[in-house]
């Protein structure tokens, strides 16, 4: 089976990041042929912990798929 995939590109804060993840989950645990990629602005503005937010649903992700 082909795989496709999906990108997202949120918009550079925390809460647009945290939604893009959880629709991205969403979306690969229901259809096995796609995969996520999400794109992230190189420096998030005035967003504490969203380096520890993104290392936490990296190893979850790379564990679970």
């Amino acid at each position: 089976m082909q795989t496709t995939e999906i990108i997202f590109v949120p918009a550079p804060a925390i809460g647009h990041l945290v939604s893009m993840v959880e629709m991205a989950k969403l979306l690969i645990s229901r259809h096995r042929h796609l995969s996520a990629t999400i794109l992230l602005v190189a420096n998030f503005p005035y967003n504490v912990g969203v380096d520890n937010y993104v290392d936490s649903f990296s190893r979850d992700l790379l564990a679970v798929y």
